[in-house]
């Protein structure tokens, strides 16, 4: 069992690995040498369930895998044993970077 099985998220919470000082993503994309000083790329490790509105599950739109930017103001550092992650809202996303 993973560690990350041991996280549980709820509503619209995603956890994320930043990729710190990296310009260029794993899939290829290369990153802009601003966006790596003013925001945060991600990789988006699990997803809640969805956030409810008007007793209605909402769909997240991030899926695991994706990467993703975000404010470096946005979320919270969540340690899971010995690794160092982020936990953020959907809303906090404020792009998906797809290949």
């Amino acid at each position: 069992m993973s560690t990350l099985d041991n996280v549980i998220l709820l509503g619209d919470r995603i956890l994320v690995n930043p990729l710190r000082g990296d310009t260029k993503s794993a899939g290829g994309i290369v990153l802009p040498e601003g966006l790596v000083q003013t925001q945060i790329v991600a990789e988006v490790l699990k997803v809640g369930p969805g956030g409810v509105q008007h007793g209605i599950r909402l769909d997240m739109t991030v899926k695991v895998g994706d990467l993703v930017v975000y404010s470096p103001k946005s979320g919270m550092p969540i340690a899971v044993g010995q690794d160092e992650f982020v936990l953020l809202g959907e809303a906090n996303v404020l792009a998906i970077l797809r290949e």
